[in-house]
Parts: structure tokens; C-alpha cells; sequence
């Protein structure tokens, strides 16, 4: 069972790598856009795979020259910084051969910023509740309040 599968599995690899295989196309230049199709001015291109031997040295060549180049140039821009850092800068040199030209400057301090004390929102109380029973005539009982607490008069 498992090797009709595979034959089959096979089989269809085959038949559509065979159909889809890409013959050569012209590839015409008409201007400067590039069609399938030809064109009154297109003139008919060549277009190879893969670059012959010399194409080959030729472009191994420019790559190695060109990573040299880079190299170099790194190292040019190191020693570059490395000299910089060690150099005095021209504000250095200035307060080194004159001090009476010091002059001392404190920095200001930054302004403070005043944040608003938020204010709360006093709870709701509800007041008391009272049930009443339906069909009562007799009107609720009002709440009493608790009595006030009086200060002690100093005699």
C-alpha cells in the first residue's frame, strides 16, 4: 500500500516539475520598461544564468579590493577619534594659560512646578430608612437626630 503511495507521490512530482518547467522567453527593452512581449524600438535581450569564469574573477576581485578598502578606512577613523579624545579641546587650552578669565557659573536651578492639592469628595450619607407598610394609614416615624454635643461652660 505504501509503495503505490510512493510511486504515485513520485510519479506527480514528475509530471508537474515537467510542466512547470520555464523554457527561455526574449525579453524585449522597449524605452525604459521591460515587456514579454515586442515592441516598435524594443531591442532583444540576453539574459544568461550564470556569469562565465573571467565575470567571476573579475567581481571576486572588486569584492576583496573593496573590503580592504573598508578596513582601511576604519582604522583611519579609529586612529581619528582616538586622536581627538586626546587632544585638549581649545576651551581646555584657554582656561589652562589664563585663570583671571575664569569666570564661575552656577547653574540656575529649574523652575518648580506647583501641583494643586486634589480635593475629595465628601460621601454621600443617605439618610435613614424608614419602611412603611402598604396600606397603613399611619405616616412614617421621622428620624430622630442625635442631640448635640454641648461644651461644658467653664465656671
Amino acid at each position: 500500500m505504501t509503495s503505490i503511495r510512493n510511486i504515485f507521490a513520485s510519479l506527480f512530482i514528475v509530471i508537474t516539475a515537467i510542466s512547470t518547467a520555464a523554457g527561455a522567453e526574449k525579453i524585449y527593452k522597449c524605452g525604459t520598461s521591460y515587456s514579454q512581449t515586442p515592441c516598435a524600438d524594443g531591442k532583444v535581450l540576453s539574459i544568461e544564468d550564470a556569469p562565465d569564469a573571467q565575470q567571476k574573477k573579475v567581481v571576486d576581485a572588486n569584492t576583496r579590493r573593496d573590503a580592504k578598502l573598508a578596513k582601511d578606512m576604519e582604522k583611519e577613523r579609529l586612529a581619528q577619534e582616538r586622536a581627538n579624545r586626546s587632544a585638549p579641546t581649545q576651551d581646555q587650552t584657554h582656561s589652562k594659560t589664563s585663570d583671571s578669565a575664569v569666570i564661575a557659573v552656577t547653574p540656575t536651578p529649574a523652575p518648580t512646578t506647583i501641583t494643586p492639592k486634589r480635593v475629595k469628595p465628601k460621601p454621600y450619607k443617605p439618610a435613614g430608612f424608614v419602611a412603611v407598610v402598604p396600606g397603613s394609614d399611619s405616616a412614617p416615624a421621622q428620624l430622630k437626630k442625635p442631640p448635640k454635643k454641648v461644651a461644658a461652660k467653664a465656671q
